[in-house]
């Protein structure tokens, strides 16, 4: 069965430089990604790789960004403090499904960078964003991708669980292991939590796994997509 390629990956604002990013992509080879804390010095990395990207720049390091190897329509997914990304995979471009999928790429707002009742109330708005694309939107396969700045424990993943199906936690079940922790306090120091996720409904994820991405806090996130209907 043919899959397509996701890779997922927070940047670190910088941290993450356009050569080692360039690196990793190489290896990897992903068919679609999404990067979280985007700059402008990286950006052209994505820009020369796929022909097909949606990228914005923003101040400090908070951009966002979306690529393909193949046509795909680019949207925004307006939430408060900062928008998401959607990207729609037509079966006559990705003929791996059977139907049309699509692609939600965010990075929610981090729960412990601010006043904790504001960055309650912009997290449950981002969360309720999502909720509202779910509602409106006949695609039938779907999947969420980024640095939801949440592990399976906290609220807001637990709410987007009603939704959708933890995809790495169900393939590193499959291959009889735990999923990866993908984020460290320190750029060189052990994962420690589980933040970073790719969320499906309507596809399956068949394989998964996290790489170290020089220069970032986070690892990259990549995952192996098949169609489930």
């Amino acid at each position: 069965m043919s899959s397509v390629r996701l890779m997922t990956a927070n940047l670190l604002k910088g941290g993450a430089t356009a050569e080692s990013l360039y690196d990793v992509l190489t290896q990897i080879k992903p068919d679609i990604l999404a990067v979280q804390e985007l700059t402008a010095a990286v950006a052209p990395v994505l820009r020369d790789e796929f022909p097909h990207h949606q990228l914005t720049i923003e101040p400090e390091g908070a951009g966002v960004g979306m690529a393909a190897s193949r046509p795909v329509s680019w949207e925004e997914l307006p939430m408060p403090h900062r928008s998401g990304m959607v990207a729609t995979l037509q079966p006559g471009d990705w003929p791996e499904f059977t139907g049309p999928v699509e692609v939600i790429a965010v990075r929610l707002t981090n729960p412990i960078g601010g006043l904790p009742w504001t960055t309650t109330r912009v997290r449950r708005g981002q969360v309720m964003a999502i909720e509202r694309r779910l509602e409106t939107s006949a695609v039938a396969r779907r999947v969420l991708c980024g640095d939801l700045n949440a592990t399976p424990m906290w609220p807001a993943y637990r709410r987007l669980r009603r939704h959708y199906q933890d995809g790495i936690g169900e393939a590193a079940a499959h291959q009889g292991r735990r999923p990866a922790r993908t984020w460290a306090p320190l750029r060189m120091g052990p994962r420690l939590l589980r933040i970073d996720h790719v969320l499906v409904s309507g596809v399956r994820v068949v394989s998964a796994e996290a790489l170290p991405l020089a220069g970032s806090d986070h690892l990259a996130v990549v995952i192996d997509l098949v169609d489930d209907r």
